[in-house]
């Protein structure tokens, strides 16, 4: 999902209905799929914007399956914690480009075996 792409299509004024039929979507996949980094970042900018109730809903969403709740935490973690206080989130910002745990590992092995198959082919 490309969040700035699909609010473009949505037109400037999306309704709340639009979100919410959105995040009530977006909760289903979340239980059963599996966030990347770059998904997580994208549902993270798609929460930013949406109104209070939908983005809840994405939240208590995330909240069934763990692995992609430790995706979307870190992201969106002052988020919640304003929406869930009914503090304005006007100035609050998502944080994205964070990379996993896993997804650095298997990004450094990635490296290291191109390194290794470089170096091999050097011989």
């Amino acid at each position: 999902m490309d969040w700035t792409k699909a609010k473009t299509r949505l037109g400037s004024q999306i309704s709340n209905e639009q979100f919410i039929e959105l995040a009530h979507k977006l909760s289903e996949w979340l239980v059963k799929g599996q966030l990347d980094d770059k998904q997580a970042d994208q549902l993270a900018l798609y929460m930013k914007d949406c109104p209070p109730e939908p983005r809840l809903m994405v939240w208590v969403g995330s909240q069934k399956n763990y692995k992609n709740l430790v995706k979307l935490h870190p992201r969106v973690e002052q988020l919640i914690v304003a929406t869930a206080t009914g503090t304005d989130t006007t100035n609050i910002n998502v944080v994205t480009g964070l990379k996993s745990k896993a997804d650095k590992e298997e990004s450094d092995s990635s490296t290291s075996e191109a390194k290794t198959r470089t170096r091999g082919a050097r011989k």
